[in-house]
């Protein structure tokens, strides 16, 4: 039976193992993190009008791969010019963001067309790891956008108008099923008017309109005029044809009339009132592609009028009665002549 000595002994020894273990296991020691956050490397800023909104990706490490303690604070600095990475250390015009959209005069460098911004991600002690990535803005000044814009929807297209200006501007456009607006015109604001005819019909369209200065890198926009929505309804019928002629013979009646020009167009139909009936009949099954048609049962004393058709079923007016002039028989030479010449200049929209 081991004495109490023995025991205390075997206890030193088993503990002086243990700790000579743990200490071999021990790394180097390492000094605290100095809390530098890291720099922002998803710096954005877009200028428009008198702003500039910024836009980026706040630091949830430091510098040193820890996590961040606190919320840091940012630093815009703005130097003059195009400035290539890497940034200088030192900055002259210096300035506190609280909010993600700052003043142009807030940057501005008296003099450059263009100014180069970077942001820095400062920790309690108002200390930096380094900038962000550069971003350039032009500095170009541009008139605000003429308003009110007004839209009126016609057969044509949508047309916008606004009070005449002296300044150029660009028109944009935005179906509602679309995120990404499409630049219709950059043009003289001085006309006041647009007709935009590549619009998708049949939708719900947003418009605004911005001013514009400079062109490539050192072009700037305006903010955005007010926004107006256009429904495109297709309601619109294509024109009433004109010119129609009719042409009667033993083998009935032939049709033609001047070719309807019209975007929304599908064809025409062709309709036959005979002698002492009080309803017109419509005589073609399906819609005429060409402005052109053959009654084969044509009757003494007929009289035909002519209408156009949309894409959306929409039907024109129809146009003046016509009947045959006289009982000329398209088996003289002569006649089918003037008749087949007459129908290809037709077909083709040309004027006999």
């Amino acid at each position: 039976m081991q004495s109490s000595a023995t025991r205390a002994i075997s206890l030193a020894l088993i503990l002086t193992t243990a700790l000579l273990a743990g200490c071999a296991q021990v790394g180097p020691v390492l000094p605290p993190s100095r809390q530098l956050p890291k720099p922002i490397t998803d710096f954005h800023a877009l200028r428009s009008g008198p702003e500039i909104a910024l836009a980026w990706t706040p630091p949830q490490l430091t510098s040193d791969g820890v996590a961040l303690r606190g919320t840091p604070t940012y630093t815009l600095c703005s130097w003059p010019g195009d400035i290539p990475a890497p940034l200088p250390a030192l900055c002259e015009h210096r300035l506190l963001v609280t909010h993600p959209t700052v003043n142009l005069s807030d940057i501005a460098i008296p003099g450059e067309p263009v100014a180069t911004l970077a942001l820095a991600a400062d920790n309690s002690h108002g200390q930096a790891a380094g900038w962000s990535n550069p971003v350039v803005v032009p500095l170009q000044p541009v008139a605000p956008p003429p308003q009110p814009l007004t839209a009126e929807l016609n057969a044509d297209g949508v047309e916008l108008h606004w009070p005449a200006a002296s300044n150029e501007i660009n028109v944009y456009r935005l179906p509602v099923n679309s995120t990404t607006p499409a630049l219709v015109a950059r043009m003289s604001a001085a006309t006041g008017t647009e007709l935009d005819t590549a619009m998708p019909w049949n939708s719900s369209i947003h418009y605004w309109l911005r001013s514009v200065a400079g062109t490539g890198a050192l072009q700037v926009e305006s903010a955005d005029s007010n926004h107006v929505t256009v429904s495109t309804s297709d309601i619109f019928a294509p024109p009433v044809p004109t010119g129609l002629e009719v042409v009667a013979g033993p083998g009935g009646a032939d049709l033609s009339w001047n070719a309807v020009s019209a975007r929304n167009l599908a064809g025409y139909n062709v309709y036959r009132l005979l002698p002492n009936a009080a309803t017109w009949l419509k005589v073609n099954p399906t819609l005429l592609p060409t402005p052109v048609f053959h009654d084969a049962e044509w009757q003494p004393g007929s009289v035909y009028r002519v209408t156009s058709v949309s894409t959306a079923g929409v039907e024109s007016a129809p146009s003046v009665p016509g009947a045959p002039t006289h009982a000329q028989t398209l088996s003289h030479p002569a006649a089918r002549s003037r008749a087949f010449r007459r129908l290809g200049l037709r077909v083709f929209g040309l004027n006999p």
